[in-house]
Order: structure tokens, then sequence, then C-alpha cells
């Protein structure tokens, strides 16, 4: 079972009316499991305001969160991305719950699935507490489904001001290292996750799962990249006298030899950045990295369903898209103004393709 995407804009400026305009669409799609809000959001407080304004008016409809990254798309105020399944995709489709956790499974063919959402608790806790929180939930809903950890084949990180360093060390570091402990439990057998770890403006830590198991799994790698579970101390950057530990993540991977999660990718060549200070040439290397992942998957360009494109600068848009448009012309995409896990880096973009 593998998520079909929709992207909804909103061009209301009230966010509560443009909350309404967004779910009116979202109402007449069968067989919604998440929707991902992207909207600008200054602070913890508003964003505490907006989501109790979402939760009031979903309810437990379907799972979804709140990314604090203003749409790029011109006039967009709140923009979202509905996953959602097929009819003929499974056989039983059930919304469960644990510790005030919902989650879905759907079922087929000896297949499962799990699609999970979780917010952080306590936006007042430091970036590892917060991370290892989110964690033991997912651990807890793994745990009822007799799902082993290693099921995880996609993972969506998002990390609140992410390259910023407080009393902790640097927040994505200390992401990070709560994601070693928390994988450490499994043996990956089948390569890490394809994820992604990207900068929100507000809201903490959150993190969107998908699990399978039954599933054809393989991990795909980069020739032009090391894989960043295998990045060196020389890149890892803790910001205190702990060790870092590794970004624990494929650059992509494939299930059922049929859908290709490509992971948040950016204009790294082997463990480092290109010495590149244009958003557009940064795209143009992102771009050769995307495909020399796709050619890995016996896959081409043709083949891009959906992206996501994360730019630190707004000024850039107009020259990554053109780069994208100009690459992937067919591609339904959502760009959305983000800080990225290096400060150099520009541009990150992540995708999904299909068969």
């Amino acid at each position: 079972m593998f998520p079909y995407l929709i992207n909804i804009k909103s061009s209301n400026a009230n966010f509560d009316a443009a909350i309404d305009e967004l779910l009116k669409q979202i109402s007449t799609i069968e067989n919604v499991v998440r929707v991902v809000f992207f909207a600008e959001i200054a602070n913890n407080e508003v964003y505490s305001q907006r989501l109790a304004i979402c939760k009031e008016k979903i309810g437990e409809k379907f799972l979804f969160c709140i990314i604090a990254q203003k749409p790029l798309s011109a006039g967009v105020s709140v923009e979202c991305e509905v996953a959602f399944l097929k009819t003929h995709q499974f056989d039983s489709l059930q919304q469960r719950k644990v510790e005030n956790v919902n989650y879905f499974v759907a079922k087929k063919d000896g297949q499962k699935s799990v699609f999970s959402t979780i917010n952080s608790e306590n936006l007042s806790l430091s970036v590892q507490e917060q991370s290892d929180n989110v964690f033991g939930r997912l651990l807890k809903i793994l745990e009822q489904e007799s799902m082993p950890i290693d099921s995880i084949v996609r993972q969506w990180n998002y990390i609140e001001h992410i390259t910023d360093v407080d009393a902790g060390g640097q927040r994505y570091q200390q992401f990070n290292d709560a994601r070693s402990s928390f994988y450490a439990k499994a043996d990956w057998f089948q390569g890490y996750p394809a994820a992604t770890g990207i900068g929100v403006g507000s809201g903490g830590v959150i993190v969107e799962v998908n699990a399978v198991q039954g599933a054809e799994l393989k991990p795909i790698d980069n020739a032009l990249q090391v894989p960043a579970h295998k990045y060196s101390d020389a890149v890892l950057k803790s910001g205190n006298e702990k060790k870092a530990t590794s970004p624990k993540f494929e650059r992509a991977k494939l299930q059922d030899n049929k859908w290709l999660y490509i992971s948040g990718t950016a204009a790294i060549r082997g463990e480092k950045n290109v010495d590149l200070s244009a958003a557009d040439m940064q795209t143009q290397i992102t771009l050769e990295n995307i495909n020399d992942l796709l050619q890995s998957a016996d896959m081409t360009m043709a083949n891009v369903v959906a992206l996501r494109v994360y730019v630190k600068r707004s000024s850039d848009f107009f020259a990554v898209k053109q780069v994208v448009d100009k690459l992937l012309p067919n591609s339904m995409a959502i760009y959305s103004l983000s800080d990225v896990c290096r400060p150099e880096l520009l541009v990150e973009i992540e995708g999904i393709a299909q068969k």
C-alpha cells in the first residue's frame, strides 16, 4: 500500500477561513489518511492557537499536522498535501489509537501499513526531550501493531529552527542523537528509512511515519553522495562535547519494486556541500543527485510524480522553480520557505517516483 497525493491551495488570508475552504475540498476525497498543512506561523503561541483550530474542525477524521513553512506559490496563504488510499489498495482501513495518538492501519494480501503523525506535546522542552517523547509514542504505536521499528519505510522530521545551537547543542544534531538511540533497538537489515529532516519556524518537533510489513524493500544509494548514515565527524556538528551521531536514513527506499521514496536531497557531493552560492545552481546539482538515484532504481525523471521543494530564501523561488520545471515539468510540487539542515544549503528537494 502506497498513498496517493494531491495538493490543494487557499488564497484566503484568514487562517480559519482558509482551513474551512481546504476542508471542503478534502471532504470530496475518499480514504484520506493524512493531511499536511503548510502555513507561515511566526511563533509557538500562534502555532498552538492554529493547531487548536484544526483539531476542533478536523477531530479524528484523518491525521494532520501543521508545518510552519510559508507556501511560495503566488497568492497562496495555506497549502496542503493530502495523502489518500484508493479502494482497491486495501481490504481493511482502520483508525486506531494508543496513548491519545491516532494512526491508520491498512491491510491487503498479507501486507500491513501504518500511517502516523506525532506532534510534540510540550514545545518548551529541548529538541532532545521533544524527540525522545515523540519516538516513545511512535514505539507504542508499533508495539500495539506488533511491528518492528525497522518496518518504518518513510519518515518526515520537522525541527523548529533546525540549525540553531542552544544549551543542548545544535538542534538538528539533538534530533539525530534521539533518532539514533531509537533506531538502535532494531537491526535494519533492509536499510534505514527514506527521510527528510527540515526546518520549521515553530511547532517544535513533528514526525510523520509510513511503516510497512510484508513488502519488498530495498535501499537505494546514489553514486554521487556518501550515504548520510555513514557521514564522518568532519561534517557532523554537535555544538557541545558530546560525540555526534550520523543522520540515520537512506538516500531513497524502493517499495515492491514500484514506488520510490526519494529522501530530502541537496547540493552535497560525497559528504560535503558543493561550493555554489546560487540557488539555481544548487538546484541543478540536487536534481542531478536525484537523477542518479532514479537510475539506480531503474527509473528516470519521467517517473517522478510528486515533489516538495524547500527553499531557504523567498527571493530564490522563481530561479529554483525554473530549474525544476525544466527538468521535471509534469511533477506535482509544493514549494515552501524553510531552513535546511546546513547553513550553506539553499534548497532541498524530496519526491516520490512510480514505475
